[in-house]
């Protein structure tokens, strides 16, 4: 049986203007900030909702009060993955 996602955690992706919930575990993100995984998250989450021919340059991460951003910088725009509380 798959694990709730924890109601008190969400993530979203900003880019151009736009806010989309992201349909992932946020543990899922909490579990690994490395640089391989960043790059995995960007493939499954990222890249299908800004454009497919959108290539990765650079990736940041922000570690926030409540929450992180990791940052993704493509050929086309910038992206902001964003784990955060509900409030």
């Amino acid at each position: 049986m798959e694990e709730p996602i924890p109601s008190w955690l969400e993530v979203h992706l900003v880019y151009n203007d736009r806010v989309e919930k992201v349909p992932v575990d946020p543990e899922l993100i909490l579990d690994c900030l490395e640089n391989e995984c960043l790059h995995d998250y960007y493939e499954t989450y990222v890249k299908s909702l800004i454009g497919l021919d959108a290539n990765l340059v650079k990736v940041e991460i922000h570690q926030l009060k409540g929450g992180i951003v990791i940052l993704y910088d493509t050929t086309k725009n910038k992206a902001h993955l964003v784990l955060h509380r509900r409030d």
